[in-house]
């Protein structure tokens, strides 16, 4: 069975750049096996949508198609913010 999750956006995010008062959001959606499981920020089967440069009300409208191994498994959807360190 497959499911499709689609990353429409999201409003009102908090002001993440000290210089620019915006942020640089993303999302990444992956499969846990359990809800009390700690989710690692590096993940090999994770999708990441693109960054919307500073944005605190960004559109995404990107879709996944994630294939779960058993019903169990739980969909995190998580927004970040992009540091360029160095630029």
């Amino acid at each position: 069975r497959l499911v499709r999750v689609v990353c429409v956006g999201a409003a009102d995010l908090p002001r993440m750049d000290l210089l620019t008062g915006s942020a640089d959001p993303y999302c990444t959606v992956h499969l846990m096996a359990n809800r009390d499981e700690v989710v690692p920020d590096f993940l090999e089967d994770k999708y990441t949508t693109s960054v919307v440069q500073n944005c605190l009300s960004p559109e995404w409208n990107e879709a996944f198609v994630l294939s779960p191994r058993s019903r169990d498994e739980y969909i995190v959807v998580r927004v970040w913010d992009l540091d360029k360190i160095g630029d």
